[in-house]
């Protein structure tokens, strides 16, 4: 540190940095997280204040920038106050009411079991159907199963109906779910990487919540032992569906694929009282199916409908005990009992770990899209049509259902059709945002529990997104005008570079002289794409 030091105090934590420096640079050598979007190091002055880093000053009543404002000895900085983070949610807030674009596809925000229809998607028509499967493992604890036997919600909410017919996304997880069970060397062994806890977990109940739990659990450490009063594991899944909806060896295959993992079965046992096994457990979870009317499940606290549980934990009246699935409300749909399991599953982690629940990641969703923004989007999706990945699934599924077919029905078609699987996957508008898992906005959405409809007026920034031989994607609808990307340009001396144009309000990003936006970045596209904090820049997959 110089003589020229300046001496100050960021939240009661003493800090010290050199003369000239800002607030920001100050609370980041003193390790106290201050948000920023608009702020670039090598930028001495922020061409636009994004009004996220606010703090106060001294008990000054007045907000001010961290990123502009230089420290001066014996400064006392407020980063953490309540208003300080009631100013900053504002800020977000105020971002989000005009934002356009959807954080996830509306098919995903409607799938019981979260799954990334359009990321499952991109895989496969990028000649990748090993990272498509990871894709769906990642979210579904049945996967071939549920590809069987799902009504397919998430094809209510394709906006591909909106132009001709929904996308049949149920075939495409189908055929890549039968691909990866005829797949002879995948085999879902217990993931290596993952650290083994100490804790133990008794699962009573092997339908679809219950395998669903034991999957999410067995795949974060937990050593789960499953029990099942039937001579068989599968619960509903067995007894409720005949042959030809879903084959006795697709269900097999999943869970088998879930013993793998490490998960131990317990068939033929019947669980009178969770007293028999209460003290031999760290967490029980009852997933049984509907109980008879006139009998306290288990001893726990019920309703009418089953047993009573707080909904935001699916914690039981008793310690340690959860449910979820038909034992708490009757479910028709077993990809929700599914859905429900893979909740609960992050709930109990939570309660073994000692951590707070986590917070709900926030999402953002445009709503209804009009006829021209939903022509913008079919007009920048890229054509597929790939016949080495039509031959690969081929070779391996002699038979698969045709995406055609009214959904629930398993009309199988020969092999020389599959090549319509790939064609109708290109149909995707891939209406999800491709940096939803590095978008700051996002991010700080979550963080500071900003809700995108605080300050809406009804009306917002028209979407469109373009897409370049580049691989670049612009979607300036979600620009904040932060200025990254130009100063970055002119940082690079790169010609003719990005400029801020317009006034107040209608300030945005353009390139001069009618230049594509990926040309005017030049060499420094990958940088600006990097540095833009939302979905407004990103790169094609």
């Amino acid at each position: 540190m110089s003589a020229n030091a300046v001496n100050l105090t960021i939240d009661g934590k003493p800090a010290s940095i050199n003369s000239g420096a800002t607030i920001l640079q100050a609370a980041r050598a003193a390790g106290v997280d201050i948000p920023t979007m608009c702020h670039c190091e090598k930028n001495a002055v922020t061409p636009i204040a994004c009004f996220v880093c606010v703090v106060k000053v001294g008990g000054n009543e007045t907000f001010v920038p961290s990123c502009a404002t230089v420290v001066h000895d014996g400064m006392v900085v407020d980063a953490a106050s309540e208003d300080v983070l009631n100013c900053r949610r504002r800020a977000l807030e105020l971002m989000l009411s005009e934002h356009a674009g959807d954080c996830y596809a509306p098919c995903s925000r409607i799938c019981p079991c979260g799954l990334d229809i359009p990321e499952m998607i991109r895989r496969l028509l990028s000649d990748d159907i090993n990272a498509a499967v990871k894709i769906i493992r990642h979210n579904l604890p049945l996967p071939a199963t549920l590809g069987h036997i799902c009504s397919a919600p998430c094809q209510k909410g394709c906006r591909r109906a909106s132009l001709d017919k929904s996308v049949s996304i149920r075939q495409i997880h189908k055929a890549i779910a039968t691909y990866d069970i005829d797949n002879a060397a995948s085999t879902h062994d217990k993931n290596p990487q993952i650290t083994a806890k100490s804790k133990h977990i008794a699962i009573i109940g092997s339908g679809p919540a219950g395998l669903s739990s034991a999957y999410f659990l067995a795949n974060a450490g937990y050593q789960c032992k499953l029990f099942e009063s039937q001579p068989q594991i599968g619960g509903s899944l067995r007894s409720q569906f005949d042959e030809s909806t879903l084959p006795k060896k697709i269900l097999d295959a999943d869970i088998e694929s879930i013993a793998k993992m490490g998960v131990t079965f317990i068939t033929g046992k019947k669980i009178f009282s969770i007293d028999d096994i209460y003290n031999d457990y760290d967490a029980i979870i009852v997933t049984t199916g509907l109980p008879d009317s006139n009998q306290r499940p288990f001893n726990l606290e019920h309703d009418s409908h089953g047993i009573k549980i707080c909904h935001d934990t699916f914690a039981a009246s008793r310690p340690k005990v959860f449910a979820c699935g038909s034992a708490v409300r009757p479910i028709t749909l077993a990809a929700r009992s599914a859905g429900q399991g893979k909740s609960l599953s992050m709930a109990v982690d939570s309660y073994l770990s000692g951590d707070e629940p986590m917070r709900k990641p926030f999402s953002m969703s445009t709503g209804h899209l009009s006829t021209a923004e939903i022509n913008s989007l079919g007009s920048s999706i890229p054509h597929t049509n790939n016949q080495k990945l039509s031959t690969a699934l081929s070779s391996r599924n002699p038979k698969i259902s045709n995406p055609a077919d009214t959904v629930n029905t398993a009309n199988a078609i020969d092999t020389s059709d599959v090549i319509d699987i790939i064609i109708d996957s290109a149909r995707c508008l891939a209406c999800d945002c491709v940096k939803k898992d590095s978008c700051k906005l996002k991010d700080y959405a979550t963080q500071y529990a900003a809700h995108h409809l605080r300050y809406a007026t009804g009306r917002r920034k028209r979407y469109t997104r373009q897409t370049y031989a580049s691989g670049l994607i612009h979607e300036p609808g979600k620009c904040i005008a932060c200025g990254k990307c130009v100063s970055i340009t002119a940082q690079r001396n790169i010609t003719p570079g990005l400029a801020l144009t317009g006034r107040g309000a209608d300030v945005c990003v353009s390139a001069p002289f009618g230049t594509p936006i990926d040309k005017a970045m030049g060499d420094a596209l990958t940088d600006c794409v990097a540095a833009c904090p939302t979905g407004a820049l990103s790169l094609r997959p």
